[in-house]
């Protein structure tokens, strides 16, 4: 078993009981461990709030609630800064973070964000 790094595309998909997120559940089950960058819950947070202001999605306060009860190690940021800058010219600012974290676990990257997984095939191992 490996580690596996969740971004919050993936879990806004397994919140919702979006198509991906059956796939995204599978992962998860799969890895030893699930580790997040800890801004991931404030990213997931925006997400479902946007979902909800589209009329999508009635009430997110319970989705928020399942959010925090989520067995996902959050993880600090400061220690991933310097590994993310590095990865600046290749990917986003906010992925570069979860992409670092990928490297420093060795582990693999569960997104959904089909740019996020373009960028960082190369670097880290999808699940």
């Amino acid at each position: 078993m490996t580690i596996a790094v969740i971004d919050a595309a993936a879990v806004v998909d397994v919140l919702c009981r979006y198509g991906p997120g059956i796939r995204v559940e599978k992962s998860m089950r799969a890895a030893s461990d699930v580790v997040a960058p800890a801004h991931m819950d404030a990213e997931v947070f925006q997400a479902l709030a946007r979902i909800e202001r589209a009329g999508d999605l009635p009430e997110i306060q319970s989705h928020v609630g399942v959010l925090a009860q989520l067995s996902i190690h959050r993880m600090p940021i400061p220690p991933l800064l310097a590994r993310a800058y590095d990865l600046l010219g290749q990917i986003a600012a906010k992925d570069a973070l979860y992409v670092a974290l990928t490297l420093s676990v060795n582990g693999r990257l569960i997104t959904t964000d089909e740019r996020l997984r373009r960028a960082a095939g190369g670097i880290v191992e999808l699940a």
